[in-house]
């Protein structure tokens, strides 16, 4: 929905209640119309680039939605992270290694 992958999943108890109970049936169908209008408002309202929804639906009728996203659409700030923290790892390492050097040395004198 508006270019963001969205997803729905309602529960099977909370569709066996609504196929008991017109008033259930009816607070199902309404909400599931308005999640369109709900993922448009959240694209617009976002601060960043929203990369996902989902919207599930429990055995009570209760909504939950989880979004996530990105100030960092083009991957470059988590490409500067990555890159420092090799760095970092490849400094770490070469400090045990010295490390190991410098007591097998100090255990050959």
């Amino acid at each position: 929905m508006d270019g963001v992958p969205t997803s729905v999943t309602v529960s099977p108890a909370f569709l066996e209640q609504c196929r008991n109970d017109p008033e259930k049936a009816i607070y199902l169908e309404e909400n599931l119309k308005a999640i369109s209008d709900c993922v448009k408002s959240a694209v617009n309202g976002y601060l960043g680039t929203l990369t996902s929804i989902s919207y599930h639906i429990d055995a009570n009728g209760k909504i939950t939605i989880i979004s996530s996203g990105t100030n960092d659409p083009d991957g470059k700030i988590a490409k500067e992270n990555a890159e420092r923290k090799a760095r970092e790892q490849k400094e770490a390492k070469e400090k045990l290694i010295e490390k190991r050097e410098a007591k097998q040395q100090a255990e050959q004198k």
